[in-house]
């Protein structure tokens, strides 16, 4: 028996945690668009520091 067998789909605690999956993939995806394509800032160590502060937001 796989694990894909023993999850259950319809569950309240499957639907929350995958409403917060796609919340949170959406949130990275519009931070992607946004600010790391094209940043408003200069330099590696200052690109990283955003992209801490950015998870840690999340």
């Amino acid at each position: 028996m796989g694990m894909r067998n023993s999850i259950d789909y319809g569950s309240k605690v499957f639907k929350r945690d995958f409403s917060k999956k796609s919340s949170i993939e959406k949130v990275f995806s519009r931070l992607l668009s946004i600010l790391m394509q094209k940043p408003s800032i200069i330099g590696l160590i200052t690109i990283t520091n955003l992209c801490n502060i950015s998870h840690i937001t999340a």
